[in-house]
């Protein structure tokens, strides 16, 4: 059986993720054991978070999802704050079969090349579906779904969230 997993982090790093089909976690004991238990075919739901490096006050949303195909600690520095520091703050590491986006957002704007801060990544988030409406669907169909906290990096989801999913459009990314 499939699980649907909650994955959080900022606009920078969806981008940066949805554009090469992978999401990774901090190696800290949770993250560890969550992220040992995560398989081929789970579904993996992006959430952009309401702050980010450059920016403090975007719309929380969902952006999309991901199927899963693999896993793999990695070694090398991916995403801006890892090169800045010089130390890989993300090691663990999922890789999508195939991702999901929200009606509202562009294929293109995976393509572009931005610099760090550019200030169409803090667009994203209000591309995405709200977070607010995500949750409010949920507890319609379902007042006895289990809620979710929105600020950790890695959580397992009610599996009955894979039919909320089915009630917004999405449009798979190539």
């Amino acid at each position: 059986m499939k699980t649907i997993w909650l994955l959080t982090g900022s606009t920078e790093n969806w981008r940066l993720s949805i554009k090469k089909k992978v999401w990774a976690f901090p190696y800290t004991p949770p993250n560890k054991t969550l992220w040992g238990k995560i398989n081929p075919g789970d579904i993996g739901i992006f959430h952009a978070t309401r702050k980010s490096a450059y920016w403090h006050d975007l719309q929380p949303s969902i952006l999309g999802y991901g199927v899963i195909n693999k896993k793999d600690e990695k070694e090398t520095l991916w995403w801006d704050d890892e090169i800045k520091n010089r130390k890989n703050k993300w090691p663990l590491v999922i890789y999508f079969e195939s991702i999901f986006l929200s009606q509202g957002i562009s294929r293109n704007y995976f393509e572009e090349s931005v610099e760090p801060g550019d200030k169409s990544t803090n667009k994203l988030s209000g591309k995405g579906i709200k977070l607010s409406d995500f949750k409010k669907r949920a507890q319609n169909f379902n007042p006895e779904i289990k809620r979710f906290m929105d600020q950790k990096s890695l959580q397992e989801l009610d599996p009955r969230y894979e039919v909320i999913l089915n009630r917004f459009e999405f449009s798979e990314h190539q």
